[in-house]
């Protein structure tokens, strides 16, 4: 008989835990695959490893499972010397790649030029400055006149010498472009640093780790759908979440990629017919990294200003390590301010971006937004991670754990989700849903050890999503898992 395929899909802003629940997941020996079908270097799992704290953004979560094999699809695009530094690292834990690692040859290379115009435009947006959005937008555009502008992994493994053109002519056509942007550009100084940087030619060192990766070409596109027609399953696994999709989130604050469910079967290489069920994580304390629309933020515009800024040198300002020492969550955690109630839960939870290190927007969580990201992608079960954290409001000017549960915009309230970002961007909560403060007991290990108030919570969320709550992680550890029977 044939396998079949699952998906495990982010549903808020990315950064859910997702890498945790695929690790357990594979513990249970149901799948030989896992495969990526969107984003690049710019999302990042990360994963506590026999005492190794590992954040994976090119590579598949299943990494560390030696007998599972690794694919990184179609929809994804990759950045060759970045994916050979992550390979490198894992490698130097013990683990082999070794005929497991599978990229597909019809995936985008996120060349050097692109990483320079997202350097020089996409700071404004809050993108981690790794190339991404520019690599998918001339994959959309295919050519510049005779000019290719999408390189695919395949044809550049298999024509080198046609690559380094393609890479040098597209690099030098762009610093080109750049040199009377940078004159007038906000931050100059900084941008001339990286103009010098593309303009000494990196094409070589680029090409060197390409070359590096092409014992990794997978050059059957029927690949995976053998591998089911064999009796195999796969786990998909999504990158970043289902409010910055690039359809569903909002524009322009989104990723470049499709980061739903259903994006596993445009960018996995695999037909849909051999779907299973669709698995969405949600985090009980919602973040988000990056500009745009976020409500129920605490502390609103002037956090999302915050975590965004920016010192002299175009580096983060407010790291996790300026925080720690500038601040003591404990007393936050008292305050009236929810703008400090939002940096309190950031330390205590250790919000920041797992790729850019970025200190992650912190709010509450949001059952407007859960409807529509769980029943838009068609989800069947969810897993709720970072419960244990939930007792933090226990002492804040909330006394117990609470949720956003409508929406106003201009006084009115609102019965459908808004569908434009300046709509969105208006809204703010109309109500509220408050429970009573609760804590997890530390030696907690089955569903009927989870207090009253905190099923209360889950069942909250089951009655507004339509979905079952399957599991609920209580720790940063892989094994820190609470499963329903």
């Amino acid at each position: 008989m044939a396998g079949y395929s699952d998906v495990v899909e982010g549903a808020q802003w990315g950064d859910e835990g997702k890498g945790k629940l695929i690790d357990m997941r594979l513990d249970t020996g149901n799948y030989s695959i896992v495969g990526r079908y969107g984003g690049g270097p710019n999302a990042g799992h990360t994963l506590s490893v026999n005492g190794h704290i590992i954040a994976t953004h090119g590579l598949p979560s299943g990494v560390f499972h030696p007998k599972i094999h690794l694919y990184i699809g179609a929809g994804c695009v990759i950045n060759p010397e970045k994916l050979v530094a992550e390979i490198k690292e894992v490698e130097s834990l013990g683990v082999s790649l070794e005929e497991r690692l599978h990229i597909s040859p019809f995936a985008t290379l996120i060349q050097p030029h692109h990483l320079l115009t997202d350097s020089m435009y996409g700071g404004h947006l809050g993108t981690t400055g790794n190339g991404i959005g520019p690599a998918y937008s001339q994959r959309m555009m295919r050519s510049l006149g005779p000019n290719l502008e999408d390189l695919r992994f395949a044809h550049a493994i298999i024509s080198p010498h046609q690559a380094r053109d393609i890479v040098k002519s597209n690099l030098g056509h762009c610093v080109s472009e750049c040199l009377n942007p940078i004159k007038n550009h906000p931050n100059a100084h900084q941008m001339q640093k990286i103009f010098d940087l593309f303009n000494n030619d990196p094409t070589q060192k680029y090409l060197s780790s390409l070359a590096r990766l092409g014992k990794y070409l997978e050059r059957d596109p029927l690949f995976l759908t053998k591998q089911i027609e064999s009796g195999k399953n796969v786990l998909f696994e999504g990158a970043q979440g289902f409010m910055i999709d690039v359809v569903y989130g909002n524009t322009p604050f989104t990723t470049s990629s499709s980061t739903i469910a259903a994006g596993a079967y445009t960018g996995g290489d695999l037909s849909n017919k051999y779907h299973r069920k669709t698995m969405a994580v949600v985090k009980a304390i919602p973040s988000r990294v990056g500009a745009g629309p976020f409500v129920g933020e605490l502390g609103g515009k002037k956090s999302e200003e915050y975590c965004a800024a920016k010192d002299s040198e175009g580096n983060t300002k407010h790291t996790k390590e300026f925080e720690h020492t500038t601040h003591n969550p404990q007393d936050l955690l008292q305050s009236s301010d929810q703008f400090e109630l939002g940096i309190a839960l950031r330390m205590l939870g250790g919000e920041y971006g797992a790729t850019t290190k970025r200190p992650r927007r912190v709010g509450i969580l949001d059952l407007p937004q859960l409807e529509y990201a769980a029943k838009l992608t068609g989800a069947d079960e969810l897993f709720i991670t970072k419960m244990d954290q939930v007792e933090l409001f226990n002492n804040t000017l909330f006394h117990g754990p609470v949720m956003v549960d409508t929406y106003q915009i201009n006084g009115s309230k609102l019965n459908t989700y808004p569908i434009t970002t300046n709509e969105l961007a208006s809204v703010t909560p109309h109500s509220y849903l408050n429970f009573a403060a609760t804590s997890l007991p530390t030696n907690a290990t089955k569903w009927s050890d989870i207090p009253h108030s905190l099923v209360e919570f889950l069942t909250a969320i089951e009655d507004r999503t339509g979905c079952k709550v399957s599991g609920i992680g209580v720790g940063p550890e892989r094994e820190k898992v609470i499963m329903r029977g």
